[in-house]
């Protein structure tokens, strides 16, 4: 998985397959300090939201009735 300007991230978390909250740490690209931040998913495991260790959104998407990415922000 990647993380803008090519950052290389590792996800750890997941419960037999369904990611219900997974922490991600941010392993290369640049990065200087481990960052863990967790993944809120809907039902169908899709991420909706990253949060980091403050509970601030540092990413966030909004998908299609049909699972296209409608914006990133």
């Amino acid at each position: 998985m990647f993380r803008g300007q090519n950052n290389r991230v590792e996800v750890t978390g997941a419960l037999e397959g369904v990611t219900v909250l997974g922490a991600v740490q941010f392993v290369g690209g640049g990065v200087s300090a481990t960052e863990i931040a967790y993944v809120h998913t809907d039902h169908l495991g899709s991420p909706q939201k990253v949060t980091d260790a403050n509970q601030s959104i540092v990413w966030g998407a909004v998908y299609t009735p049909f699972g296209q990415v409608h914006s990133i922000t």
